[in-house]
């Protein structure tokens, strides 16, 4: 599996275990319409570190590129194994 379809899945099962509608789009903004939450986001960062190596710590990051598949996917191939 790609980066992509790994990102898409671990937030469908997401939105899923919040009673969320799993169907959505790799640009719709899923913070900011509210599907998603801050614990999610730390859900999230674990999951990425974990699956891709990403490594928080050496980066500053905002809560933003989490809002899409699209800019999740693109942080991690940013700063994969960083």
């Amino acid at each position: 599996m790609d980066v992509r379809s790994i990102i898409r899945e671990a937030m469908r099962e997401r939105l899923g275990q919040r009673g969320k509608a799993a169907d959505f789009t790799d640009d719709e903004l899923l913070m900011t319409a509210g599907h998603i939450d801050s614990l999610d986001i730390i859900h999230l960062v674990m999951f990425l570190e974990q699956e891709f190596g990403v490594d928080f710590a050496t980066f500053e990051f905002e809560q933003e590129q989490f809002d899409s598949v699209d800019k999740i996917v693109k942080l991690v191939e940013e700063n994969r194994g960083n």
